[in-house]
């Protein structure tokens, strides 16, 4: 039997839980052509939730998905875009070719398919590198021209929006003052823009100097609380005929930090545990599975633990043990971290480098494990 907890994917089909609530609101949201910053730490299952709107408004309109962070150059970002919008709208090789020379006249776009049938679209060569600012507009400006043209709506979601500012290189604000000034006119375009950087992703759309400011209904995604995700666990446990021991799920939420990726994590342990000893699960099974998975990943976490500051390791050490307030007097002396000021730097640095994150007042460890690891260090 398959390991139904298919840790690290996509979650699609029934192993996709809750949710409702945001589903509602960007599927109107979508329908009225908005655009949404959608923001959320890592591993909280943004993607998943990306692809299930998708899935739910694929028969209604052309909807693309893109990885901003799979591009490296703005190059690249321009033709994988162009080309994910083509492969979207259009379901042969010559009709997308025909589509990319009706919507770049002045250029020398090239179509390309490879042995595994993978379109690859350039539309900026060589020649065309001196006016990619005009092509930079072209191209954003498509989804509109798409949806006039094909008389369907286009929603357009941007994964990890936040690293489109690296393609632009010490340019990377003006680009984003370009796609203002381009999508601002789509009146037929639904945009998703969905980023784990909350801080700069914020600095996008909150302040009133800011590019997307009063443009962007901003929606931060939560935790699946536990009364949802527990038996919803049970259910799948139970399909596969293993029996799990009264209490055991909500420990495990609880150990995961109600965080997806961190839960599914450990049932998929468990589930393996669970086939082979063929008795009930209980939490002595959990902590085994919750070493296991620490273990495999203690070299990552050794050559992580070297790059960081010694500040920056007695600040990672009192968030792990759970201290509330961390620029208390009393914390500072107790996990030697020098001065307010001091603690205050290594937080912030933390917190940019996505180690941390703040949540309802007090700072959490975005990885799970890292935290779990740190603590085994310490006994």
């Amino acid at each position: 039997m398959k390991n139904p907890f298919n840790f690290g994917n996509i979650a699609s089909d029934k192993m996709f839980i809750d949710r409702e609530k945001e589903l509602k609101e960007l599927r109107r949201r979508m329908a009225s052509a908005e655009k949404v910053l959608l923001i959320s730490p890592r591993r909280f299952g943004k993607t998943s939730l990306a692809f299930k709107l998708k899935e739910e408004l694929a028969q209604d309109c052309i909807v693309v998905y893109f990885d901003t962070l799979s591009c490296s150059s703005l190059e690249e970002f321009l033709n994988n875009y162009s080309a994910a919008l083509a492969r979207t709208t259009e379901t042969s090789l010559d009709k997308m070719v025909k589509m990319v020379k009706e919507f770049f006249p002045t250029l020398r776009p090239q179509v390309q398919i490879s042995q595994e049938g993978e379109v690859t679209l350039r539309i900026v060569s060589e020649a065309d590198k001196k006016d990619i600012a005009a092509i930079f507009e072209t191209v954003m400006d498509l989804p509109e021209k798409v949806a006039i043209k094909r008389k369907k709506p286009v929603v357009i979601i941007f994964d990890e929006f936040q690293s489109i500012q690296d393609l632009g290189g010490n340019k990377g604000a003006s680009l984003l003052w370009k796609i203002r000034s381009v999508i601002q006119h789509h009146h037929h375009v639904g945009y998703l823009f969905s980023g784990s950087q909350k801080h700069m992703l914020e600095q996008m759309a909150v302040p009133k100097d800011s590019p997307f400011y009063n443009m962007m209904s901003i929606m931060p995604l939560g935790k699946i609380p536990e009364e949802l995700f527990v038996p919803f666990l049970a259910r799948i446990f139970k399909e596969s005929g293993i029996k799990c021991e009264e209490g055991l799920l909500q420990a495990a939420v609880r150990r995961a930090d109600n965080v997806p990726f961190y839960l599914i994590n450990i049932c998929n342990e468990l589930w393996d545990f669970g086939m082979d000893q063929h008795k009930p699960l209980d939490t002595q099974a959990m902590t085994r599975c919750i070493l296991q998975i620490i273990q495999k990943r203690g070299p990552d976490y050794e050559a992580e633990w070297e790059r960081i500051t010694p500040a920056q390791k007695n600040v990672l050490r009192a968030v792990a043990a759970g201290e509330r307030s961390i620029l208390a007097m009393e914390t500072i002396r107790k996990y030697s971290l020098g001065s307010p000021s001091t603690a205050q730097r290594a937080l912030l640095s933390l917190t940019s480098s996505q180690y941390l994150m703040k949540e309802q007042g007090r700072y959490a460890f975005e990885d799970v494990w890292f935290k779990e690891w740190i603590n085994g260090k310490l006994r």
